[in-house]
Parts: structure tokens; sequence; C-alpha cells
């Protein structure tokens, strides 16, 4: 299907195909800097017309960072990177004017609710290189706001880790959700606590795999209780599958998680 978005400065033009009972861009809305100078009008325009009222409650989800959303929802990762090389100026006054237009929201999100979560869809081998320019510093700003309410900020992380999990308490970033480790992910499960640090909440980590059919059902439940075993006593580890149950994942093996989880935190712990 095509999406048009139609104002007085021009038209904005993207494709959707329908895959996994959802919807995926095949054509992003930004291919030129005529197409950034109409994203900005819109942005002003929703700025200034918006009047919903902001959600209050212990979670809310937070807009993208204006890197990530220039990534995944506007220009895609090639077009993306070729227009962050070749008209950066274009890039970075997109990226200031929606940081203005969001730092409002940020506060008032913060003002009523204890977490904050921008569902960044990170995955460090794509984003990694923007880190110290873009992303590091637009995570921080947000971070900040958070804390100055007593809130806390996180962002949902389900590609690969190495680096930006061990990077992320840099941002002030204390909360990641969708943390995928291996043999889906690029890190060992054992070893997601040791980089993310210490005052990281991390939920997730079970891999989509391992609650596939193929998957055998002897190395299915041996990975589950070693897992589990390991971060018994990890009061910041919340238990799930990163990122989500796969459309023929088994739901005999997600009851087996959660009456493993039953069973060791219902049980003393050994001496």
């Amino acid at each position: 299907r095509t999406v048009r978005i139609v104002t007085e400065r021009g038209t904005l033009t993207a494709a959707e195909c329908h895959a996994s009972r959802s919807y995926a861009l095949v054509e992003h809305p930004v291919k030129t800097v005529e197409d950034l100078r109409i994203v900005r009008h819109i942005i002003e325009l929703q700025a200034k017309f918006s009047s919903r009222p902001l959600p209050e409650g212990w979670l809310c989800i937070a807009p993208l960072t204006p890197l990530q959303m220039f990534l995944v929802h506007l220009a895609g990762i090639e077009r993306g990177a070729f227009m962050l090389l070749e008209d950066r100026d274009e890039v970075e006054a997109t990226f200031r004017l929606t940081e203005e237009i969001q730092r409002p929201v940020i506060e008032g999100l913060a003002r009523h609710n204890k977490v904050l979560l921008s569902v960044e869809n990170l995955t460090s081998d794509i984003s990694g290189g923007y880190w110290d320019k873009y992303l590091g510093p637009q995570l921080a700003v947000r971070s900040a706001i958070a804390a100055r309410y007593g809130a806390t900020y996180g962002i949902h992380q389900d590609g690969r880790l190495r680096p930006l999990l061990g990077r992320l308490r840099e941002a002030g970033v204390r909360y990641v959700n969708g943390v995928t480790a291996a043999p889906s992910g690029d890190v060992e499960p054992k070893q997601v606590r040791e980089m993310g640090g210490e005052d990281l909440v991390i939920q997730d980590i079970l891999p989509q795999c391992i609650f596939e059919p193929y998957y055998h059902e002897d190395d299915f439940r041996r990975y589950v209780d070693e897992v589990i075993s390991f971060y018994r006593g990890d009061r910041r580890m919340i238990m799930g599958i990163g990122d989500l149950l796969p459309i023929d994942g088994l739901l005999g093996r997600v009851e087996y998680v959660c009456q493993k989880l039953e069973q060791l935190t219902s049980s003393p712990r050994p001496a």
C-alpha cells in the first residue's frame, strides 16, 4: 500500500508491504533534501496544532530520538547514511528542530510517569557509528530531563548489543528492554550483565530462536535452566523473550519458563 502526506510545501510518499501479520516500509518518505524540508514543516505543524493530553502512569512510550527517527522511519539506513555525508546541514537542522519540539513533550511525560521508554530498535552495527556525535548526546539530554523530574529513561534495544549496551550508562539510560542474547544476538546470556553494568535494569534476554520448533527441547530446557539459575539473585534482571515470541513459537515453552521462574523464586536460596 502507498501512503501520501500532502502539505502546502509538497508531498511525501512512502510504501508499505504486508509481511508476517504486519506492515514493513519498503519505500521511505525522505528521498531528497526537499523531502526533509517538508518533514520539518510537518513537525512544526504537529507542535502547533497537537492538543492531545499527555498520558500518566508508570511507564510511557516517548518519541524516538531524532537520529533513530531519521534512520528507522524517514530515510532508511542506506539513504540516511548517504544524506548524513552529503546533506549533513539539512539533516542536522532536522535533528535540532525535532529536539526543540520534543523537549517539552519529554518534560511533560517525565512529570507524570516513572519510566519513559523510547522504542529505538537500537542495533549497534547500524547506530554505533553515530553514537558519539548524535545518539549518545540525544539520549543524554532526555535522560537528564527525566532525572530532573525523578523519572527513569529507558530504550528498546533488540539488535546487536556490542558495544552500545555497555555505553548506555554514559548517556544516563537506566533501563533497556528487548535485549536478545546469543544465539539470536551477539552476546552470550551470562555476559549481558557484565556488559550492561550493575545499575542497568535489563529486560528479556531469552532469544526468540530457542522457542521455535527446530530448536531441540532438551537444548531449550538446558538453556533456560542455566540462564534463570545464573540470574536468580539479580534484582535488576527482568526475564522475558527478547524481543517477541515468533509466530511459530511453542506456547508450551513459554509455560515452562513461567513455571521455572515460579519454582526458583518461591524456593529458599541455597546457603
